[in-house]
């Protein structure tokens, strides 16, 4: 194969998503999940590889044929693998090093070098980080056009959990300047879907304490989903996660969230619920602002959103007022839906993000 290849990978709680870019072509690999604090460095790295050549093969399977060999699977000219719970220098250092023995990359000169000699060269562009700055990808293609200049950024992750990151974008590479959040639905996660599924439930307790009886569609729509009879029964369900519903903390919020944001977008909109959502989206939109204030940040940076309840059209709607009320109005709102796919565009030099 003469066709230069690139990686990029996307690691986290539920799945591992890997894309290979050749000359245009791109295409996609799925494993298991790679979060090292869930499953540890070697399940993680194992996910990593499974997704990887799960990608290679359906290069293969377009007409491409891949040089393998058992020291250098493949000879990458770029590496991006973003993994969630790499969150210090420690934890990188390490899931770096235990993929260097797999996912070796090499310039095209050192590719005509005997296999011998070149099995004992670093990696040459591999780089390994948390999978948040995947999310920033679109900042590379915008801070190309700026030659030499940086360029300021914001990253925000609004899914399962959440994360707000200011980064910087120079010389074809992301650094995080600075973030607020990340720290799990115990003691944070504004705006997540946790968030937006946790204040549900707290909002349905109130209630029934102050006796209202007024009729609401996230009520309806929980108590449906729950099987439950009245608003008690609701929370012991959600409390104690009874294994009769057969699901997992974060499938509960996902549960519902979704039935939060279906009872907003109804023809005539559950107040309740959209109540919700504004409180939700403002409280991560507080992060944002204060962490424009303390890096110095222009309030209009070029904003890139993931995350799953981020791609529903009305919460962004309702984060970007909230922003706005605080004073930060971005110049440009980009949806990343598919980090391992933009990140692999960005460092290959082809650009597909959706502007919102």
């Amino acid at each position: 194969m003469t066709g230069q290849l690139y990686l990029a990978v996307d690691g986290g709680g539920t799945k591992t998503h890997a894309c290979v870019s050749c000359e245009g072509l791109v295409v996609d690999g799925y494993a298991g999940a790679s979060n090292a604090q869930d499953v540890g460095v070697q399940q993680a790295v194992t996910e990593v590889k499974r997704a990887v050549q799960a990608a290679l093969s359906e290069l293969e399977m377009a007409g491409v044929v891949v040089e393998t060999d058992d020291r250098c699977p493949v000879a990458f000219t770029t590496v991006w693998i973003c993994l969630a719970g790499l969150d210090s220098p420690a934890e990188v250092a390490t899931m770096r090093t235990a993929l260097e023995p797999y996912l070796h990359v090499f310039s095209s000169h050192i590719r005509q070098m005997p296999v011998d000699s070149r099995s004992a060269l670093p990696p040459a562009s591999l780089f390994v980080e948390n999978d948040a700055l995947l999310l920033a990808a679109p900042l590379l293609q915008i801070a190309s056009a700026s030659e030499d200049k940086p360029r300021d950024g914001l990253v925000v992750i609004a899914g399962t959990g959440s994360l707000a990151m200011s980064v910087r974008a120079h010389h074809g590479q992301i650094r995080m300047t600075g973030r607020r959040g990340g720290l799990g639905f115990l003691f944070g996660d504004e705006g997540s879907g946790y968030h937006i599924g946790r204040e549900a439930v707290r909002r349905l307790a109130y209630r029934r304490d102050r006796g209202d009886l007024c009729p609401s569609e996230v009520e309806r729509g929980l108590l449906l989903h729950y099987g439950a009879r009245d608003v008690d029964e609701l929370i012991a369900n959600a409390f104690h996660l009874d294994p009769s519903l057969n699901t997992s903390p974060g499938a509960a919020e996902t549960l519902r969230t979704r039935v939060v944001l279906a009872a907003a977008v109804l023809p005539e909109p559950d107040p309740l619920a959209l109540q919700i959502l504004r409180y939700c989206a403002g409280e991560l939109a507080t992060d944002v602002a204060g962490l424009v204030k303390d890096k110095g940040l222009s309030p209009s940076a070029v904003l890139c959103m993931g995350g799953g309840v981020a791609a529903q059209r009305l919460y962004r709607a309702v984060f970007l007022e909230e922003l706005a009320v605080r004073g930060i109005k971005p110049e440009r709102v980009v949806l990343v839906a598919e980090p391992a796919r933009a990140g692999v565009e960005a460092i290959s030099g082809t650009t597909a993000h959706v502007d919102v």
